[in-house]
């Protein structure tokens, strides 16, 4: 998602949730990768193997559709 610059995961992470999740652990699945999102900054990214322009991308393009 971010290194699509995908700034509304919300639909896609259901979208995937539903095909590959089993639905007693859905819900739980859902809000763990949303939360995992959120709290998405420079100090993390490595986990993930993102590059710092990848973020810096991404950030920006959720600023730009927040509006801010």
């Amino acid at each position: 998602m971010v290194r699509d610059l995908r700034v509304d995961a919300r639909e896609e992470v259901h979208t995937y949730a539903t095909a590959h999740i089993t639905a007693p652990d859905r819900e739980e699945f859902i809000s763990l990768v949303l939360d995992d999102l959120r709290r998405l900054h420079d100090g993390v990214i490595a986990r993930y193997r993102l590059k710092p322009s990848q973020f810096a991308a991404w950030t920006a393009a959720l600023r730009k559709e927040l509006g801010k």
